[in-house]
């Protein structure tokens, strides 16, 4: 399976964009002291805001990052690892009370769709949208989904991927700390950095990790930073071969030449 990636988003604590990202990825250490910044305030009108939650904010604003200045409709592929578990924990919540009383509003942004849902009304796509999970291994999931869709029926599809901490009362279920979410838009139409993927079996080689021990910590914490070695790569600008975790102990390889 192969791709060109003709756009990149990435959102986290101190870093917006992949201009700042290619910056930080490139050597620096990395600092989660910031907060996250106001998020996807060109797509969503107020009301809608109101309306949306954090991560699916977070989600939309990676996905307006990988298409700026890009022409075009795309098929997409949303994958998140738990989807939206602040909503989850509301509802949970709402259903012991008396009367039962769940928000009609957080009753629809419950949904592991929400996020494309929203994207594809915004964004004014007809296209066809995929929201996949498969725990720490989502990012890679939806790699897969994505490049095979583009090796069978597309010419191009936005991937996106994030997570968000959940309540405290869920974190020893879902023990995520930071906030991280990141876009590629794949295509066989451009020109820029190109990747090819293989499934390689349990053993074949080591997953890859980053050096600085920050960035490792994320990579770690949060199953849409499992996206970082191959992050890292491209903003290196280096031709290589990662390997990230894939479903039942296999090995996504990815071959980079950018």
């Amino acid at each position: 399976m192969n791709a060109v990636i003709a756009g990149i988003g990435l959102v986290m604590p101190g870093v917006d964009g992949w201009e700042q990202a290619r910056e930080v990825l490139s050597g620096k250490a990395v600092d989660l002291g910031h907060s996250l910044p106001a998020m996807a305030r060109n797509l969503l009108p107020a009301n809608e805001r109101r309306r949306t939650t954090r991560l699916i904010q977070m989600a939309l604003h990676v996905a307006e990052q990988a298409l700026e200045g890009l022409p075009g409709d795309f098929s997409s592929v949303f994958a998140s690892s738990c989807g939206d578990l602040e909503i989850v924990d509301k509802i949970m919540a709402a259903l012991t009370l008396p009367g039962k009383p769940v928000s009609p509003t957080q009753f629809h942004n419950s949904v592991h769709n929400a996020p494309a849902g929203y994207w594809s009304i915004l964004a004014g796509s007809n296209m066809p949208s995929t929201s996949i999970s498969a725990w720490n291994e989502s990012f890679s999931a939806g790699l897969v989904e994505a490049l095979s869709q583009l090796g069978t029926e597309h010419h191009s599809v936005l991937l996106v991927s994030y997570d968000l901490p959940g309540p405290q009362r869920l974190h020893k279920h879902r023990p995520v700390c930071q906030p991280f979410a990141t876009a590629l838009l794949l295509t066989t139409r451009e020109e820029g950095p190109a990747l090819k993927l293989a499934v390689e079996p349990p053993g074949y080689a080591q997953v890859s990790t980053l050096d600085e021990p920050g960035w490792e910590a994320l990579r770690k914490d949060n199953p849409a930073a499992r996206s970082l070695p191959l992050l890292q790569q491209l903003a290196r600008g280096k031709p290589g071969r990662i390997f990230l975790p894939y479903t039942s102990g296999q090995l996504l390889r990815v071959d980079l030449e950018p």
